[in-house]
């Protein structure tokens, strides 16, 4: 970058003369990627924050599959594979009010269950695809994991709501 903030770059198929960045962004800017390939999974896990499939290029298996490889690659790097909330917003709020440890640890362990619901059902969804007639295994998933989203909604609504009025999602937001 020149002063002012201009850049310029002469590439070899490309170059930029005096282009300049727009305002900086008022919070962190997550990076969802929509990889499918084993090293692009893994880099999600080591490095970003969300993966982003598109179905139509989903076989039956592929999302379990995929959310291993991305799990796996972050627990190796030291992260939590859990998400932005776990990562950045709980933190945060523990910071700005260590008597919600107690909350927040709740909740953490709660997205535990809620990820083996949402797995539950991905294997339900493939069973379906190998018996279209059967829909007992789908139902009871689809059951489950609604229950455990309700009662770990509640839960955070319950606790959680005005903490974040209070001290927001990421620090300097309020």
């Amino acid at each position: 970058m020149e002063d002012g903030g201009a850049v310029r770059a002469k590439g070899e198929h490309y170059r930029v003369n005096g282009a300049k960045r727009g305002p900086a962004p008022a919070h962190n800017i997550g990076i969802w990627v929509g990889g499918y390939k084993r090293r692009m999974l893994q880099l999600i896990g080591r490095e970003g924050d969300g993966w982003l499939p598109s179905l139509p290029y989903l076989e039956p298996g592929d999302l379990a599959a995929g959310n291993a490889v991305i799990d796996d690659a972050a627990a190796e790097a030291g992260r939590a594979p859990y998400g932005l909330e776990d990562d950045a917003v709980f933190p945060h709020l523990v910071r700005s009010d260590p008597d919600l440890e107690t909350v927040i640890k709740r909740l953490a362990e709660e997205h535990l269950v809620i990820h083996d619901a949402i797995q539950n059902v991905d294997h339900a969804l493939v069973d379906r695809i190998k018996a279209p007639h059967h829909y007992n295994s789908l139902e009871a998933a689809i059951g489950s994991l609604s229950d455990v989203l309700l009662s770990h909604l509640s839960y955070e609504e319950q606790e959680i709501v005005e903490p974040l009025a209070r001290a927001g999602f990421y620090e300097g937001q309020v």
